[in-house]
């Protein structure tokens, strides 16, 4: 019997043998298989240079560009910090450049006001006199804008004595922005219909900072803003007040908007009486001020008691002087731009 079961054994040890030396090889392929993998996932992630929100930028529909950030590389100028700003941030402040191929997804509804809030009298030696008006109390904008357009056109009034502008449009919802894109359609082709009216996610209107007007004649009836005559006075000292008229008919090849007078748009000062002198669209400027660069060449501008330097930084980590007043503005396509001012 222990013969027997000493045999039986050895058989069994013989076939157990037998059956390692079959599968040892394919288990080790496995193995190294699984190992290539994940050391190639590895260089994969390390070659993207994947940061903080580049994984956002690839996403479909949201028109900004990714963003690889190369500033950790740069050496922080003296008197510098840097501020650490997010993939959200991009789609943020006076300056986002929205277009045609320039979509805006950030949701601006709740920090609106209504323009009715805004307007003010002008008060001559005789009497109040209100400057413009409003289309209606839907017609909403971003505080700072009301501020400014309320002043643009009090001062309008004082130096030409006409209160006849009528403030149409403020800020748009997608699903209004939608129904109106579909009328130009109806009425010409779609082709034709993206140069006067911005597909959805496209319009300068969704982030509260363009202005519509027209004007109201002595019948009450509303005429076409043209922007001619005694209302060009209005149109070239928009820059003073922060805007600029964003559809020149000069510009429109690279706008891909055709010319609307009555569409003013607020990017702050300094930047509009810098677009304003070198004569600049806003594509136009934005790719201008790459040439300023943190530790390079700052854009510096001097406008009435204030001295203003701007310049640009791609990626999310954002240069900023540490003891002097700035702002940060992401320009919703591959960067920030500082201005900071003295």
């Amino acid at each position: 019997m222990g013969i027997k079961y000493s045999k039986t054994s050895g058989d069994n040890n013989n076939r157990n043998s037998n059956r390692r030396k079959k599968y040892d090889p394919i288990l080790l392929v496995c193995v190294i298989l699984f190992a290539v993998f994940v050391v190639y996932n590895v260089i994969l992630m390390i070659n993207s240079g994947t940061k903080q929100g580049d994984s956002h930028a690839f996403k479909a529909g949201n028109g900004i560009e990714p963003i690889y950030d190369d500033s950790d590389s740069e050496l922080l100028p003296e008197g510098y910090k840097t501020v650490k700003m997010t993939f959200d941030d991009l789609s943020a402040g006076d300056l986002v450049l929205i277009g045609l191929d320039n979509y805006y997804s950030r949701d601006v509804s709740d920090s609106l006001v209504g323009m009715y809030d805004c307007m003010t009298e002008y008060n001559s030696s005789k009497n109040a006199v209100q400057c413009y008006s409003v289309s209606d109390s839907s017609v909403i904008i971003r505080p700072e804008v009301c501020s400014a357009m309320n002043d643009l056109l009090v001062n309008f009034y004082k130096k030409t004595n006409i209160s006849n502008i009528n403030i149409t449009s403020g800020y748009r919802s997608f699903s209004l922005q939608q129904s109106l894109f579909d009328r130009e359609i109806a009425e010409k082709t779609e082709e034709e219909a993206i140069h006067w009216v911005a597909k959805p996610g496209y319009s300068e209107h969704h982030s509260g900072y363009a202005v519509d007007i027209n004007i109201i004649d002595d019948s009450g009836v509303a005429i076409e803003y043209t922007g001619d005559g005694e209302y060009k006075y209005l149109n070239d000292s928009a820059p003073d007040y922060g805007f600029v008229v964003r559809y020149q008919d000069k510009k429109k090849n690279i706008t891909g908007i055709y010319y609307e007078p009555w569409h003013f748009r607020y990017v702050g000062l300094p930047h509009s009486k810098i677009m304003q002198e070198k004569d600049l669209c806003f594509e136009e400027y934005i790719d201008y001020l790459k040439d300023f660069s943190a530790n390079g060449e700052h854009l510096k501008y001097k406008h009435k008691n204030k001295t203003y330097e701007i310049y640009y930084c791609k990626g999310y980590n954002v240069y900023v002087p540490e003891n002097l007043n700035y702002s940060i503005s992401g320009n919703n396509k591959d960067g920030f731009i500082v201005t900071v001012d003295y």
